[in-house]
């Protein structure tokens, strides 16, 4: 018999108080193990970590990283990582138990010219009712024509020739030894157009709007707008209704009323930049 392809995920965090918990239960029961190194969060992500007893989490405390030094502690990851698959897994990403398990399954039957997988993420914009435009909009970049909106290359291959990390952070990219990323590599790539996980990198992710801020490009990366309304086929994390600990938030947040009154004044205006210059990325 075949033996099952091992995944492990890789998980940087900072600040991630808000969403880290669930983050890490929506994949645990579907990989062998995850790194998570933090650098030098200041809220309870740590204490979050800790109350998660299970032996497949790796936890690492590496001290503040700066946005030019962040490819290199995601390729020293890379490097301490003995799997077949590598699953990409922010503190901020949650995944639906049907994605997760039609993720791995594509893995286990994957072609040996395959080497990394796309999905859809799910971006949240104000808080968990809406949903960014940008989830549905435009032609996908390097996906097979006809296919709108963003993708990612969540997992790839662990013995990807000549794999490496470059780009600061939030440009960073995954490359082979072609030197292009592993999406541009259309050969080498499958879109997984119904494997989808919920993203929260617009939304808080530390209580403290002070601690927030301290992780990099939030000042850019959160934004007030009335999104799209939540399709029934985007279904909620199982994990969002698990018991859990005291310390660990409610995951059904919302914007306050300041915030939302923000969000009311953007969203036309957000919508008019749109079509003026003709965004579809």
């Amino acid at each position: 018999m075949k033996k099952k392809p091992s995944i492990w995920a890789n998980c940087v965090v900072k600040n991630e108080e808000r969403w880290i918990w669930y983050a890490l239960k929506s994949v645990l029961d579907h990989i062998d193990k995850v790194l998570v190194w933090d650098t030098g969060s200041s809220d309870k992500t740590e204490k979050i970590i800790k109350t998660i007893n299970n032996n497949k989490i790796s936890f690492k405390q590496i001290g503040s990283v700066d946005k030019n030094n962040f490819a290199n502690i995601r390729q020293q990851m890379i490097n301490k990582t003995f799997s077949d698959w590598i699953l990409n897994l922010d503190g901020d990403e949650i995944w639906p138990k049907k994605s997760i398990i039609k993720l791995k399954n594509a893995i286990i039957k994957a072609p040996k010219n395959i080497n990394t997988f796309c999905v859809r993420p799910i971006n949240f914009v104000g808080d968990i009712r809406f949903i960014h435009p940008e989830v549905f909009l435009g032609q996908t970049p390097y996906g097979p024509k006809g296919l709108k909106g963003f993708f990612s290359n969540r997992v790839f291959r662990c013995n990807t020739p000549g794999l490496y990390v470059a780009g600061d952070y939030g440009k960073e990219g995954f490359y082979d030894n072609s030197n292009k990323t592993l999406i541009e590599n259309k050969n080498q790539t499958k879109f997984l157009q119904d494997v989808y996980y919920w993203h929260m990198s617009y939304l808080p992710r530390s209580l403290s709007e002070k601690k927030d801020k301290q992780v990099m490009m939030r000042k850019r990366k959160r934004k007030h707008e009335l999104g799209v309304s939540k399709p029934n086929w985007i279904e909620i994390p199982e994990v969002f209704y698990l018991p859990r600990p005291s310390i660990v938030p409610d995951p059904f947040y919302k914007m306050n009323n300041f915030e939302y009154l923000k969000a009311v004044i953007q969203t036309p205006l957000k919508k008019f930049k749109r079509k003026v210059t003709g965004w579809k990325r």
